[in-house]
């Protein structure tokens, strides 16, 4: 059966030829893909209604681990604060006596113990300093600022290790007087430090210390190095010398943080930092620091070109 279909909203639109069969297997049709699309959009919606959901739970559990870590963190902050001021004080204070001792005692014995006493008592003050500096790397703002590099490593020396020095030690500063690189100073100190209390604290007991530092301006970096004819570091560790509690000696108890420090300020300064070693010969550190202000100028001239690509994908 052939019919002439006619529509009272649009009477010039006629469909001929349709038989009865036809137009109902294509109404059906429209029907089901009618359900079908409103089926998948069902979906779509259920589906990102539970997306939303488990993102808003993600979000709860992140923000709860937030605030669990910021907890740590404080309590962290307060322990240092307490390593700093509480116990400092009262290690000076038995410094103080156990000198006194060592000086004033009469027997051997007692004066031996009065030594122990000093020695021990030192060994904590160096490492609660270790760890006030562990967490001053990771806390303190870094803040730039010119540095005249000889004048810093020079000023490091007088005021620090003279009296750790023999008539026989020979200490080496190859730095041009005009050197000066823009870097943060409280790190920068840091690196030299460590580095210099190893080279003196690791020489050789059958030979003067023999410690040369030099910089050079290079390839726009300050080539920083720090060699010592001491005593070395063993094979063994050089693949872990910059990990935490790791002793670059194992006949020397030491915190372990110096070189963990030196790492971690290096980091921060945007530098790299090599170390060579022959035992029973010489340990040489190489780290190459860029000019902080300069890369600042960088990142701010790159930025419009950043910007134009971002506006691009947009």
């Amino acid at each position: 059966m052939v019919v002439e279909l006619h529509f009272g909203w649009f009477p010039e639109l006629k469909l001929h030829g349709y038989t009865v069969l036809t137009f109902s297997l294509t109404a059906i049709n429209m029907l089901a893909l009618s359900l079908m699309i409103n089926a998948s959009f069902n979906f779509i919606l259920s589906r990102q209604q539970n997306l939303f959901i488990e993102q808003k739970q993600a979000t709860k559990k992140f923000e709860d681990k937030s605030a669990e870590l910021e907890k740590t963190n404080e309590n962290l902050d307060n322990l240092v604060y307490s390593i700093s001021h509480d116990i400092r004080s009262p290690l000076a204070n038995i410094i103080g006596i156990a000198d006194l001792g060592t000086r004033d005692a009469t027997d051997d014995l007692v004066k031996s113990y009065f030594e122990k006493l000093d020695h021990n008592t030192e060994k904590l003050q160096h490492f609660t300093r270790m760890v006030t500096h562990f967490f001053m790397v990771d806390k303190a703002e870094l803040k730039p600022v010119s540095i005249h590099l000889k004048h810093l490593v020079t000023s490091l020396f007088q005021d620090n290790y003279n009296d750790l020095l023999v008539a026989t030690d020979s200490i080496r500063i190859d730095i041009p007087d005009n050197l000066v690189l823009n870097s943060d100073k409280t790190r920068l100190t840091l690196i030299l430090m460590n580095l210099f209390s190893n080279s003196i604290k690791y020489k050789a007991s059958e030979r003067p210390l023999e410690l040369k530092v030099a910089a050079r301006n290079e390839n726009s970096l300050i080539k920083l190095t720090i060699e010592d004819k001491g005593q070395g570091i063993d094979q063994d560790l050089m693949p872990r010398i910059f990990e935490m509690f790791t002793a670059s000696d194992l006949s020397n108890a030491g915190s372990g943080l110096g070189l963990y420090i030196v790492s971690q300020c290096s980091k921060t300064l945007k530098g790299k930092i090599n170390v060579v070693s022959e035992k029973n010969r010489f340990t040489r550190f190489e780290i190459d620091l860029p000019n902080l202000e300069a890369l600042k100028r960088e990142a701010i001239s790159n930025f419009p070109s950043i910007l134009k690509k971002i506006v691009v994908l947009i």
